[in-house]
């Protein structure tokens, strides 16, 4: 444990922690903002296999296409109700999920948030143990 009692050791540990910490932050999505009426058609059409509805919003993604499309309800909307009166019946339904991300996947966001808080705590915590180091040194000697 010596070793972390070197001052250039910090650094390297500040470094490596930032390149792990947006290792791990997702990437940016691809997603496309669609009316219902192009929504409906896809269902109709089949290329819509799951849907996935986060409060107001729903996202859904075509066979085999990375790119997520978007659709934003109104208030008292469902997809049930969007896609009945697009005038599909119960059988052309595509499988909806309830989503929402879990708190690990917001944490890398709070901790870039917090983290100039952090770190200034961090310098002020070290600078305060290095003065009271340097404070019990001249006390001993004087």
């Amino acid at each position: 444990m010596r070793v972390l009692r070197k001052w250039w050791i910090w650094p390297i540990i500040a470094v490596l922690g930032v390149a792990i910490l947006f290792t791990l932050l997702p990437g940016p999505s691809e997603s496309v903002d669609v009316s219902k009426e192009l929504f409906v058609d896809e269902v109709r059409i089949g290329h819509v296999d799951e849907v996935t509805v986060d409060g107001r919003d729903v996202e859904y993604r075509l066979d085999d296409d990375e790119t997520t499309f978007h659709l934003a309800l109104d208030d008292g909307e469902t997809v049930d109700s969007v896609l009945r009166d697009g005038g599909l019946n119960a059988s052309e339904l595509p499988r909806i999920r309830a989503g929402g991300s879990s708190w690990w996947v917001d944490l890398p966001f709070y901790v870039m948030a917090f983290l100039p808080s952090i770190l200034v705590v961090a310098v002020l915590v070290a600078a305060l143990r290095w003065l009271w180091r340097k404070g019990s040194a001249v006390r001993r000697d004087g």
